[in-house]
């Protein structure tokens, strides 16, 4: 009896020492590979949904100001959260004040997820997450925030040199003799409508717009404004400056002119401010669009007297983050909202002109 008490705890503790070995094993080799391997796959599909949503206004290396809306730098946003303001107090960062980073959202990760989910009130920054109106689901923001947390201020050389290529292809500067429908150009991308409207059909984040003054008006709304009143030049200056928050209970469909289903899908959309000056030129701009996203026949003409071409490109070098001043680690690190460049595709909007291709740091 004595004897099988002895090997049934001897064959116990054996077994429980390979079991630990086995975990040991796991936890050291095959549990790091498993993870970094879910997190390339991250950064692989984040690469692309960031450069197709995200890039237009951030730009293709997260260099920022891609289209003068003023969006930040996401490549070195590592360094730049935790960046101390006051040397001699250790939580002066973004990171560590009060009321800071870690006290809100714990990790600059969940930072970035929560902006990228809920965008920014009052900026160009939309919402993006499905679970605030926007188009992208949950594994698309993370996606999204792994790519932009595996640049930890050391971006590739060779995406450094496409995006500015692509910007300074694209990025508009103001000709002191411009056109109307240049003036209304630089509006439309310096007031942030570009992060969320095409001027074709297509949507965006929000609908297309192309169309939106012909008689048959948009293609997702038709005549009518998302709050139901007639599109004309008075109710579109007034939608733009109070947008949904001036209508809130028009803009869920309880008006029955209003098209619900293309309310839900587009969401909602922060007042602009906009003078009536501004207005008049950016008028000029979308009347010159039709639903096909084609300009109408000599309405970006200049003036008589002026020489036309109102834009040009600006060269422009891209800054580069300083060193590498903190590791990048998921848990201790999760943007803003597309806009930029190149050619409007099929529905969506492409950053990276065709001959180039997509770029992946």
């Amino acid at each position: 009896m004595t004897r099988n008490v002895l090997l049934a705890t001897l064959f116990t503790l054996g077994t429980a020492i390979a079991l630990l070995v086995i975990f040991l094993g796991e936890k050291t080799t095959r549990m790091p590979a498993a993870s970094a391997a879910v997190n390339a796959t991250q950064i692989e599909r984040g690469a692309r949904d960031y450069e197709q949503y995200c890039s237009r206004c951030h730009g293709l290396a997260g260099q920022g100001g891609a289209n003068e809306t003023g969006a930040p730098q996401l490549n070195n946003i590592v360094q730049r959260k935790m960046a101390l303001q006051d040397p001699k107090d250790l939580n002066s960062s973004d990171y560590g004040r009060q009321y800071g980073i870690k006290e809100k959202y714990g990790t600059i990760r969940n930072y970035i997820i929560a902006t990228l989910i809920s965008g920014i009130r009052g900026a160009a920054m939309p919402a993006w997450g499905q679970q605030a109106g926007g188009p992208l689901r949950q594994d698309q923001i993370e996606n999204i925030a792994s790519y932009v947390l595996s640049w930890n201020g050391d971006v590739p050389s060779s995406t450094v040199a496409l995006a500015g290529t692509v910007a300074a292809a694209s990025l508009p500067t103001a000709d002191p003799g411009a056109t109307p429908f240049g003036g209304g150009k630089v509006l439309f991308q310096t007031k942030g409508c570009v992060g969320c409207h095409n001027t074709s059909n297509v949507t965006l984040v929000g609908p297309g717009l192309g169309g939106l003054f012909d008689p048959g008006g948009t293609e997702a709304y038709g005549t009518n404004l998302p709050n139901g009143n007639p599109v004309n030049e008075a109710n579109v200056l007034d939608w733009i400056r109070k947008a949904t928050g001036g209508f809130p209970q028009k803009h869920v469909g309880l008006n029955t002119n209003v098209n619900l289903a293309a309310n839900l899908a587009n969401g909602v959309m922060p007042p602009i401010a906009i003078t009536d000056a501004e207005y008049t030129k950016l008028l000029v701009y979308l009347k010159a669009y039709g639903r096909d996203g084609k300009i109408k026949p000599g309405a970006d003409a200049a003036a008589p007297g002026v020489k036309a071409g109102t834009l040009k490109p600006t060269p422009a070098t891209t800054p580069q983050p300083a060193a590498s001043a903190a590791a990048n680690q998921p848990a201790s690190g999760g943007i803003s909202q597309p806009a930029s460049s190149a050619t409007s595709v099929s529905g969506t909007s492409q950053v990276v002109p065709q001959a180039t291709g997509t770029t992946t740091p």
